[in-house]
């Protein structure tokens, strides 16, 4: 029977020096992403919500992600994903769905303007209307068919998984509109992530860490070198025997596509 999950979580990126970069620190940093909620209901509800994205489609199968996302990747065993709160996001169809969050988040706003700090402090309020739950509800939701590239696209396909950080941890932000999204993207590269976004950031073992996949079956040997060189600058904290064990872990999208 063919599989439709995998037992990992693949973290994608466009470039080799990112993967090496993520190996070097230790850690995956959540930075914005936009997600369009809008409806008939809310128009224009864009936000931008600091996440880390995955996703468990069988690497055999992810041609259309990987043009979309990147040719690299990292795939952590499932187990570390879930001790650090990553989930499967909901896919909706229904814009009833969408627009029942949108109006729970907000009815807390609304009930937060008006109550004491007496009663926000207390735990009876904390557990019926505290913001982590609008966070939670919207984060974690996303429309079944949107938008890529000017062309429909089906969001569904993706199996995507994600961390995502509340707002208010470390003094973090959400993007609450399209406007304020956009004025934080500009118009040139995507801002690196800031400071305190990075200490919010996924840390991880080599242990954790199933597959490491590089584009073709001719840049393994350019990667490993980087890795070698990172090593001996003392940047790659890792022994012998766990880098050697590494290495063994490295395999490339050609290699997979030809064989499965």
């Amino acid at each position: 029977m063919r599989k439709y999950r995998t037992r990992s979580l693949f973290h994608y990126t466009r470039r080799m020096e990112n993967l090496v970069n993520i190996l070097k620190s230790g850690k995956l940093y959540p930075n914005y992403c936009s997600e369009d909620l809008s409806t008939a209901e809310y128009p224009d509800t864009i936000l931008g919500i600091p996440q880390v994205c995955f996703c468990d489609i069988p690497v055999s199968m992810a041609d259309s992600f990987m043009e979309n996302y990147g040719k690299y990747a990292i795939g952590f065993k499932k187990q570390w994903g879930k001790k650090n709160k990553c989930n499967p996001i909901q896919y909706v169809q229904n814009d009833n769905i969408i627009n029942s969050a949108l109006y729970f988040s907000k009815l807390v706003d609304k009930h937060r303007d008006e109550l004491t700090s007496e009663e926000i402090n207390s735990n009876i309020i904390n557990g019926i209307i505290d913001n982590k739950a609008k966070y939670y509800m919207l984060g974690f939701i996303k429309k079944y068919k949107g938008e890529w590239k000017g062309r429909e696209y089906n969001n569904y396909n993706e199996n995507e998984w994600r961390y995502i950080v509340e707002e208010g941890k470390n003094n973090i932000l959400w993007k609450w509109s399209e406007k304020e999204y956009k004025t934080w993207r500009g118009q040139s590269c995507k801002p690196a992530a800031t400071e305190a976004l990075k200490e919010m950031g996924l840390s991880f073992s080599f242990e954790d860490i199933n597959h490491i996949i590089i584009m073709e079956e001719k840049r393994i040997p350019k990667f490993i070198k980087k890795l070698r060189k990172a090593r001996e600058k003392n940047e790659l904290k890792i022994q012998d025997e766990n880098f050697e064990l590494l290495l063994s872990k490295i395999t490339s999208f050609e290699r997979i596509k030809n064989d499965y």
